[in-house]
């Protein structure tokens, strides 16, 4: 079943004399056998438990945790449950006891953790009760002091608590409680990140790391698990759904994030387990191959000279041939080059939704907001830029023409994947292509040889400055293509009628911009130059007076 035990810090309250002080503990729970009594948890350790509070988590949080087991398809669990005070060598004679409710955030994920075999950050503390069978964390007492504890404790560096704007009972407090509150969490911002978590959603989501909740679901056997709509109304049936992976799109971004950090092993770990999941059902996963050779086809140069192939071992790939069916031999084949780095790659664009949400406007202003610079950020330059901050470059100086070669190649498969660029290419298409950006992007500074030179001597950031120059080139690129588009899909290219019409329209649009004396442009003249206006347009108004100016 994988790890059996769940452990996550939480912050125990004590009184020396009459001042309230805080600890920092780690709630521990143990998967057990069930000896046939029928006792679902069994309190252990020398922290004790308020019996108040023993039957608050047998009745509410342990409810909460089999209700998401049960919607996984997974079997309940006994425990034994125990309070460690890892800071107890301090206040070793002072005898502790969990009372309350502000243990019960840590309470359930070592619970949950403990049931499905994923990991909580041990650099992470965690306080807010569980309100009920809505999953609402709430706030509870003492949170200054517990905020003093986690300061004190080098070993964290995140306190999570209850939303504060989302907890009505806040409003009760008195004044100068509430200022006390929220002074000491602006102290605590000071050294610690501090999350605020409204429901047992948001408390597992900033808990837990997308690459474990991503292993634990293949590993558990619950990945991808369709759940029905009334379960889906329920905040047991939406945590069930965001752990069993959230659809596929985890997987894909998870493996994504490990090859372009270079994590080797953790991108075969989940690769392995998401073939033994399919292998076990006999099902294969139709489209993989695509999608995996995409990923392969953006990496760096640097991650296959550390030999991160393959990716699966030879006897799973052989088992995965074995379950697919005829359909399936073309995405076997494109898996079977990803799993190797060789192949040939199968692109899809991501289509926009074009005109949602402006049907109702005219094709004036339809065509402004198309081309207006928001929209070219937003649907240009944004995916780029950040395709760009993300590709990991290793080094900015490379000892051969043919090393630069391969990198601008990983950047321009990186940059068409977080773009949604469309096409099946070959390997040597793909390459083509790429050198051809690069050529477009250092055309006016001495073509592919000055890039070539740059990037062996590292002047100017070296491959960094190849890079980015095929970056704001792209960008160019795609904003001409849109201005293009918008071209030929707002008036019939034949049609002069169409384009008088929409001449007449843009200057009545635009008059509150324009001298008097442009506003009475005849309509008929500036139809002859609709593209030149259209460019002019995307660029700025400045522009578009110049080109008036001229007529």
């Amino acid at each position: 079943m994988g790890e059996t035990i769940g452990r996550a810090k939480t912050s125990v309250v004590y009184r020396s004399g009459t001042r309230a002080q805080a600890v920092i503990s780690a709630v521990v729970a143990r998967v057990r056998e069930d000896d046939g009594s029928g006792e679902r948890i069994r309190f252990t350790g020398s922290v004790a438990f308020a019996e108040e509070t023993r039957r608050h988590i047998l009745s509410d949080i342990l409810f909460f945790v089999d209700s998401v087991l049960r919607l996984l398809g997974r079997s309940l669990n006994s425990y034994d449950l125990s309070v460690v005070n890892v800071g107890f060598a301090s206040v070793a004679e002072i005898p502790l006891t969990v009372t309350g409710r502000s243990a019960d955030a840590s309470v359930f994920l070592a619970l949950l953790s403990a049931s499905l075999g994923f990991p909580i950050s041990g650099e992470m503390v965690f306080t807010g009760a569980l309100a009920g069978p809505d999953g609402d964390i709430r706030a509870v007492s003492s949170l200054p002091e517990k905020i003093a504890a986690a300061m004190n404790d080098p070993t964290l560096t995140c306190f999570i608590l209850p939303a504060r704007n989302a907890d009505a009972s806040l409003s009760a407090l008195l004044p100068r409680e509430k200022e006390r509150m929220d002074a000491a969490v602006a102290r605590a911002r000071e050294r610690l990140s501090v999350r605020e978590a409204g429901s047992v959603l948001d408390l597992t989501g900033v808990a837990v790391d997308e690459d474990h909740l991503a292993l634990a679901a293949l590993r558990g056997g619950y990945y991808g698990r369709a759940l029905a709509a009334d379960e889906l109304q329920t905040a047991a049936g939406r945590l069930a759904e965001f752990l069993s992976c959230d659809g596929e799109s985890r997987l894909w971004r998870v493996l994504a994030s490990d090859f372009e950090r270079g994590r080797k092993k953790a991108a075969r770990d989940l690769l392995n387990a998401w073939a033994d999941f399919h292998i076990a059902r006999s099902l294969y996963p139709s489209g993989a191959g695509a999608e995996l050779q995409q990923l392969v086809l953006s990496l760096p140069p640097w991650p296959k000279r550390r030999r991160m192939f393959p990716l699966l071992s030879p006897i799973r790939c052989l088992a995965l041939g074995k379950i697919a069916s005829e359909s399936d031999f073309g995405d076997l084949r494109l898996l079977h080059d990803a799993v190797h780095g060789e192949g040939k790659s199968r692109v899809r664009r991501s289509r926009r939704s074009g005109h949602a949400g402006v049907l109702n406007k005219t094709i004036v202003d339809r065509v402004l907001e198309e081309i207006s610079p928001h929209a070219l950020i937003e649907s240009v330059g944004r995916p780029a830029d950040l395709a760009l901050s993300s590709f990991r470059l290793g080094d900015v100086v490379v000892v051969s023409d043919m090393e630069c070669h391969e990198a601008v190649t990983a950047f321009y498969a990186h940059l068409l994947r977080h773009c949604g660029s469309v096409g099946e290419c070959e390997p040597d298409a793909l390459a083509d292509a790429a050198l051809a950006l690069l050529e477009r992007a250092f055309a006016r500074r001495g073509g592919i040889r000055a890039a070539l030179a740059l990037a062996r001597t590292g002047l100017d950031g070296g491959m960094l400055a190849l890079i980015q120059s095929m970056t704001a080139q792209w960008k160019q690129d795609m904003a001409e293509k849109r201005v293009n588009r918008i071209l030929k899909e707002s008036v019939e290219q034949d049609d002069f009628e169409s384009k008088t019409a929409f001449a007449r329209a843009l200057i009545e649009r635009l008059a509150p911009l324009l001298p008097e004396d442009m506003q009475t442009l005849n309509p008929s003249q500036l139809a002859h130059h609709y593209e030149e206006l259209i460019r002019a347009l995307a660029n700025s108004m400045e522009d578009v007076r110049a080109l008036l100016r001229s007529m």
